[in-house]
């Protein structure tokens, strides 16, 4: 995160949603690892968690889009 976001051009708002979507969900599930230990059924267990605890469809949405954005980043950059 410290090194995708920063390096990522975008608006201030979208940014400030980022940070706040990255930090509230992403983080908390998969900030211990290491990008290679996370599966699919990682994702979808985090996923299932998310309903489970109300999130809305909007966010587990914009959630996964993200998580998608730094996989592709960090994939690109190898």
């Amino acid at each position: 995160m410290d090194t995708w976001l920063p390096n990522h051009e975008i608006e201030a708002t979208t940014r400030q949603s980022y940070t706040y979507t990255v930090h509230r969900h992403l983080i908390p599930e998969f900030g211990t690892m290491r990008m290679i230990d996370i599966l699919p059924e990682h994702v979808r267990a985090w996923v299932a968690r998310m309903k489970k605890n109300g999130v809305s469809p909007a966010t587990i949405k914009y959630a996964k889009v993200l998580l998608s954005a730094i996989f592709t980043t960090a994939l690109n950059d190898q």
